[in-house]
């Protein structure tokens, strides 16, 4: 799926979150409540984390759901979204929504006559 990172980028970034919190994967694999061994087919993107060890990862570490899975490029768009929404009045916020919604539809239009 687009904008979602593989197994193996997410073996990624949470060896690199272990490492910067210069945890050694014994410590590291308490805090998710997996073995050592466990936690080192996670990093090298062998097996998935289980729901326990991302529920663990998220509540322990503060990292997000998002900065585990979507890919740089998607956290980055979602990044200036946010960033730009923050400035935003809510009846701004709802403008753009209306606005949204209409290009979509347009959109979608558009494409249907074309097929």
């Amino acid at each position: 799926m687009a904008g979602v990172a593989d197994q193996k980028t997410i073996g990624i970034r949470i060896a690199k979150l272990r490492s910067d919190r210069n945890a050694s994967q014994e410590k590291f694999a308490e805090v998710l409540g997996v073995s050592r061994n466990t936690l080192g087919c996670i990093e090298r993107g062998e097996t998935p984390p289980s729901t326990a060890a991302l529920r663990n990862l998220f509540e322990h570490t503060g990292m997000t759901p998002n900065q585990l899975f979507l890919t740089q490029e998607v956290q980055t768009t979602e990044g200036r979204f946010a960033q730009m929404a923050a400035d935003l009045e809510p009846s701004e916020i709802e403008e753009l929504l209306r606005w949204a919604e209409y290009t979509a539809a347009g959109m979608i239009a558009k494409r249907e006559r074309q097929t």
